[in-house]
């Protein structure tokens, strides 16, 4: 069968950038990508968050997304410091289509406006790992 990438509009927030607020979605192509986002304020966190990537993630081919107060170790395509506007625009980066697996990995708060993009993004296979403080706003 031949999958061909369809495109398709959908509401999104907004920025400077884009004041309408949209952005472009694609359908599922048939190829099943995977991609970690790993979101932590918390650098008591860093050490698990550092296994994750070394001995789950990466040896498993997921392309990670980081937010984190300093860079982890490991295979990560793109690392930002965890404030709101940076989480959001490395979601941006997050190509994700409706047939690709997505884990979030999150502790400590996330503010809302980050809980409601980690729930917009398209996905086929959503894992979730966060703590008792984000498990209930992005799950």
């Amino acid at each position: 069968m031949d999958y061909k990438r369809k495109k398709t509009t959908q509401p999104f927030w907004g920025t400077s950038e884009n004041p309408i607020g949209k952005y472009e979605v694609y359908m599922g192509d048939g190829i099943v990508n995977k991609y970690a986002i790993v979101i932590s304020r918390d650098t008591n966190s860093l050490g698990n968050i550092n296994e994750a990537i070394k001995n789950v993630l990466g040896p498993k081919g997921y392309t990670t997304f980081a937010a984190t107060p300093t860079p982890p170790k490991g295979s990560v395509k793109k690392h930002v410091k965890p404030t709101t506007a940076n989480i959001k625009e490395m979601l941006r980066d997050v190509r994700a289509d409706s047939d690709d697996e997505i884990v979030l990995y999150a502790t400590g708060k996330i503010r809302k406006e980050v809980a409601l993009e980690l729930r917009s993004l398209e996905y086929g296979k959503r894992i979730v790992i966060a703590d008792s403080k984000t498990a209930r706003d992005i799950a």
